[in-house]
């Protein structure tokens, strides 16, 4: 949670009760009405306090200058507070080019909550032969035990005029993986495909063990994402006998494996 900086206010909240005599008198139509006043002023001067100053503290934390076919020339920059960890407000995503600037917050639904993403960590150009224009954001949120990773693509609607998010639900828990590639299996053919690794959870496990991992493949394209693969691990990683510095790159063998039996 954001500290207040000291921001102290003394616009007259006392009750409006009056005593005479040792006698409690109630309060008139006026003084309920001073009173309604007060506390308006006061939810409202708050309310555009704090918002001033989350305003405020917002700084460029990354920026990257797309390049090639309609994304050409568009500037994509990451804001967040400058005490982003715990923080209640999300780091905002704002794409620019020359008198146009749109911005976006990066929030994420999950179940009945929604979850501000306090930090971007990195801003990665799509591939330039990949055959799609774009950008991949990966943003975190704290407070949560683990911590939570999303990972964002966002291209260039024409039609629209403006950059959408194409793979809008892809959070994974802070000990997740996820690797971008060009795809050339030739049954799939050329293309993008992003692939994403999340621990597995069993009875009697703990954060040191060895565990199974869920695998979920998307392809990218200008149309949108689609999943075309989701399977868990049949090999335990991590623990001190099977530690592996990259799940993805271990796993890589059997998800082709799959790719071309499903095509």
């Amino acid at each position: 949670m954001k500290k207040n900086r000291g921001t102290s206010l003394n616009i007259g909240l006392q009750p409006h009760f009056c005593w005479m005599k040792n006698k409690l008198k109630l309060p008139s139509l006026a003084d309920k009405l001073i009173l309604i006043f007060r506390i308006v002023v006061f939810v409202t001067f708050t309310t555009y306090a704090s918002i001033s100053i989350a305003a405020d503290d917002y700084f460029k934390s990354y920026s990257v200058l797309l390049e090639g076919g309609d994304v050409d020339g568009w500037e994509v920059s990451a804001y967040q507070v400058k005490e982003a960890d715990y923080s209640v407000y999300p780091a905002k995503l704002c794409f620019k080019k020359e008198a146009k600037n749109v911005c976006h917050s990066i929030i994420k639904k999950l179940g009945r909550y929604q979850y501000p993403f306090q930090m971007v960590n990195s801003l990665t150009p799509l591939p330039k032969n990949a055959g799609v224009h774009g950008v991949l954001v990966k943003s975190d949120h704290t407070g949560t035990v683990d911590g939570l990773s999303a990972i964002d693509i966002w291209v260039y609607d024409s039609k629209r005029i403006g950059f959408v998010n194409i793979l809008p639900n892809c959070v994974l828990a802070g000990v997740g993986e996820y690797q971008l590639i060009s795809s050339e299996v030739p049954q799939v053919g050329r293309g993008l495909m992003l692939i994403t690794a999340e621990r597995l959870w069993r009875a009697g496990e703990g954060i040191d063990s060895a565990h199974k991992y869920q695998i979920a493949i998307y392809t990218i394209s200008g149309k949108g994402s689609s999943k075309i693969l989701e399977y868990s691990t049949s090999k335990l990683y991590g623990g001190e006998s099977t530690e592996v510095e990259n799940i993805i790159d271990a796993e890589l063998p059997e998800i082709l494996k799959k790719i071309i039996v499903i095509h």
